[in-house]
């Protein structure tokens, strides 16, 4: 199993922060795109990691925010529960969209990220159309011995 994470980055002190907070295993597989010069948005950051994805030919695309703080394990108790077998999305519980893989799989069937949303995240905003027939999502178990807030 492999995967390629994306961390868009607006804000490098959070960047950074976020990065620290990481399993070096899960750190060296994180494409951070750089956003603090020109903006490209959300979703096309979001895009250059399935690009990357693919590039790579690696089975999941695991989207981080820089806003997230890991536990102890680094963010590896989430790649620990990324089968290919089992559900092709898999959500952080607690931080959703903040934390969440997807198998390449769902990018094969739906497509990319719509980057003609204006402004560029909308709270509660659907950027992927309602889940297909065969397309569920699974919480993750994660380790919550910091806390409700950590991933």
């Amino acid at each position: 199993m492999s995967f390629v994470a994306v961390l868009p980055s607006i804000h490098p002190p959070y960047t950074w922060t976020c990065l620290q907070s990481m399993h070096p295993a899960f750190r060296a597989h994180t494409h951070v795109v750089d956003n603090t010069v020109h903006n490209q948005g959300v979703p096309a950051s979001w895009n250059a990691g399935i690009a990357r994805m693919r590039h790579m030919e690696a089975d999941w695309l695991v989207i981080v925010s820089a806003s997230c703080r890991f536990s102890p394990l680094g963010g590896m108790d989430l790649i620990d529960q990324l089968d290919p077998d089992g559900f092709p999305v898999v959500e952080a519980r607690y931080v959703g969209w903040h934390l969440i893989a997807f198998h390449r799989q769902v990018f094969d069937r739906v497509g990319r990220f719509d980057e003609n949303f204006y402004p560029r995240l909308l709270g509660g905003l659907r950027l992927l159309p309602s889940p297909r027939p065969g397309l569920r999502a699974r919480p993750a178990v994660l380790d919550e011995s910091r806390g409700r807030g950590d991933a």
